[in-house]
C-alpha cells in the first residue's frame, strides 16, 4: 500500500540510496509506505534485538538449573519456535496492512473497545521500560559508586527516548550496532565457560541439575517470557517488504535472539552454576564486555517496548480525536519522563507483580486477532479493503471480541495450569471463533 510518497505529520524523508535519520512519526496511525519499508536485514536485526533481553538469563538459569542440557536447549528451542510461529502469524498481518497492532484492534475491537487494548499494552509496554531503568541505574551504581541511581537510570531512559524518537529506523541503527556485538559477546561467554569447567563444554552433557524439572516446564518457561511481545508484531512486521522478511524476522530473531542467549546461560547455570552471562564475565574479569551485554539487552528491548507504548497511545488519542495536542513523539517523551520518575522512586519493584497479571491479557488480544484474520478468513481481504474498514469505524464496541478476551483473561488468571498466557491465547481464539459465528453481525 501506498500513499504516494505523502509524508503525514512532518513526517522525515527515507532515501532509499541512504537513510535519513531524523526525528519521524513513523505513520502510527496509517499504513506504512511500500517505498518505505525496509530490507530484510533490518526486520531481522531489530527482531532480534527486542528478543534479546536480560529475561534470557532468568528463562536459561531456571531451565538449566533443572534440566540437563541435552534436554535444556531442545526446551528452550521448541518454547522459542511457539514464540516464532505466533509471531509471524501477527507480523503478516502487519505486512500486509501496513498498521500497528493498535489501528488493528479498531478493527476487531471495535473503535471504542480498542481504547482498552491500547491502554493495556501501553502500561506492560511502558512498565517493562521502568523496570530496565531502574535495573540499569542500580546495576551502574553498583559498578560505579561515585554514580547515583537517578542519574545512571537517567542516561539510560535518556538514549532509550533519544532511539525511539526515530522511530522504527531508530531500532534498526541500534540493532545494527547492538545485536551483532551481543552474538559475539554471547560466544565469546560460552568459550568462556568453556575455559572454567574440568573437561569443557563436552562435560556439561554428563551433569546433573540441582533441581529436577519436566522438559515441559522448560518448554513453558521459554515460552510464557516472551508470549506478550509475541503479540505485538505487528508492530515490527508492518515495515517488511514482503513475508518471507517476516517469517526470517520472527525465526530468525527468536532463535538467534532469545534461543542463543536463553540456551548459552543454561549452559552457563549447568557448568559454573550461574546463568546470569554478565555475571559470569565480571567473575571472569571481563568487566566491558558485560557492561556491554547488559547495556545493550536492555537498550534495544526498552527502545522496541517504548516505540510500542507510543504507538498504542497515539492510537489511542487518535480514536479521541485528539492527535493534534498529543503525536507520537509527545507520547514517547511523556513515556520517558514516567518512567524515569518511576524508576527513581522504586515504583517498578512493586510493579512487577501488576506486570504479570496484565502480561495475561494481552496474549488474548493476539488470539482474536489471529482467529479474525486466519480463522475466519479476512486474511483474504486487500490491505486497502482492511484499511478502509477501520477508517469507517461502523462499530463502536465488538462485544464477540471483548466477552472472549476477558473470559480468556480471567481463565488464565484463575487456572495456573501449564502457562497460563498460552491458555488465554488458544482460548481466546476458540472463544471468538465461536462467538463470531453465533453472534448477529452488530455484536461480532
Amino acid at each position: 500500500m501506498s500513499d504516494g510518497g505523502t509524508k503525514h505529520g512532518g513526517e522525515a524523508a527515507l532515501e532509499q540510496d541512504g537513510d535519513v535519520l531524523e526525528v519521524r512519526e513513523d505513520y502510527p496511525t496509517e499504513p506504512v509506505p511500500e517505498e518505505e519499508r525496509r530490507h530484510w536485514f533490518a526486520t531481522l536485526t531489530v527482531w532480534a534485538g527486542w528478543t534479546i533481553s536480560i529475561t534470557a538469563f532468568l528463562v536459561g538459569g531456571l531451565v538449566g538449573g533443572g534440566l540437563p542440557v541435552q534436554e535444556a536447549v531442545p526446551a528452550i528451542f521448541v518454547g522459542n519456535i511457539v514464540l516464532a510461529v505466533v509471531g509471524a502469524l501477527i507480523g503478516y498481518i502487519g505486512m500486509k496492512t501496513g498498521l500497528s497492532t493498535y489501528m488493528l484492534a479498531q478493527l476487531v475491537f471495535g473503535k471504542y473497545g480498542s481504547i482498552a487494548v491500547s491502554i493495556v499494552i501501553g502500561i506492560f509496554a511502558m512498565g517493562f521500560v521502568g523496570v530496565f531503568a531502574g535495573a540499569t541505574g542500580n546495576f551502574i551504581t553498583g559498578q560505579f559508586s561515585m554514580i547515583p541511581v537517578w542519574l545512571g537510570a537517567g542516561v539510560f531512559v535518556v538514549g532509550v527516548v533519544g532511539t525511539a524518537l526515530y522511530g522504527f529506523l531508530g531500532l534498526e541503527y541500534l540493532s545494527r550496532v547492538a545485536v551483532p556485538g551481543l552474538w559475539i559477546l554471547a560466544l565469546l561467554s560460552l568459550f568462556m565457560v568453556h575455559g572454567e569447567i574440568d573437561g569443557g563444554l563436552g562435560a556439561v552433557g554428563g551433569l546433573e541439575p540441582a533441581n529436577s524439572q519436566t522438559f515441559a516446564f522448560g518448554v513453558t518457561m521459554a515460552i510464557s517470557v516472551w508470549i506478550t511481545g509475541a503479540s505485538i508484531t505487528a508492530d515490527i512486521g508492518r515495515y517488511a517488504k514482503n513475508k518471507w522478511h517476516v517469517l526470517l524476522g520472527a525465526f530468525g530473531g527468536w532463535i538467534l535472539g532469545a534461543t542463543l542467549l536463553e540456551s548459552v546461560s543454561a549452559v552457563a547455570a549447568l557448568g559454573v552454576g550461574e546463568g546470569d552471562l554478565v555475571q559470569v564475565m565480571i567473575d571472569l574479569g571481563l568487566f566491558w564486555p558485560a557492561l556491554f551485554i547488559f547495556l545493550a539487552a536492555m537498550w534495544t528491548t526498552a527502545d522496541n517496548n517504548l516505540y510500542s507504548f507510543s504507538l498504542a497511545l497515539t492510537s489511542l488519542t487518535d480514536v479521541l480525536g485528539r492527535r493534534d495536542f498529543f503525536s507520537k513523539e509527545v507520547w514517547v517523551v511523556i513515556g520517558g519522563v514516567l518512567v524515569w520518575i518511576g524508576a527513581v522512586a522504586g515504583l517498578y519493584s512493586q510493579f512487577q507483580s501488576f506486570l504479570t497479571t496484565v502480561a495475561i491479557a494481552a496474549p488474548p488480544m493476539a488470539g482474536i486477532l489471529i482467529a479474525r484474520f486466519y480463522l475466519l478468513g479476512y486474511v483474504k481481504k486487500s490491505a486497502d479493503e482492511i484499511y478502509a474498514d477501520i477508517k469507517r469505524g461502523e462499530k463502536a464496541i465488538s462485544v464477540g471480541a471483548v466477552v472472549a478476551w476477558i473470559a480468556a483473561s480471567l481463565f488464565a488468571y484463575f487456572v495456573q495450569w501449564g502457562s497460563p498466557a498460552v491458555n488465554s491465547l488458544v482460548l481466546s481464539m476458540v472463544l471468538y471463533t465461536g462467538l463470531f459465528l453465533v453472534l448477529p453481525e452488530e455484536y461480532r
